[in-house]
């Protein structure tokens, strides 16, 4: 008798999970859609984050140091240093 109940209590809870998932699913699908991602790669990016891509060789210039943003093969980030 109680079984009956309870079972139908389940379903609406799984119901409604699985309706929030699926609406988190369609606001991350209508983001990317819209043109949410269109800069995440330059993100990282050495010159989004203000930087200038030098030689891996060489070293950076005076008031610079080299930083983990990314520039390409044998190339490094050299950026202002976030501590002074």
């Amino acid at each position: 008798m109680f079984r009956n109940k309870r079972q139908g209590v389940e379903l609406s809870v799984n119901t409604v999970i699985i309706f929030a998932l699926v609406i988190l699913v369609l606001l991350v699908v209508a983001y990317m859609v819209l043109g949410g991602f269109n800069n995440w790669n330059k993100g990282t990016s050495c010159s989004a984050q203000g930087g200038t891509c030098e030689d891996a060789s060489k070293a950076c210039p005076d008031g610079l140091s080299t930083s983990i943003y990314s520039c390409g093969e044998m190339k490094k980030c050299c950026t202002k240093s976030i501590i002074d």
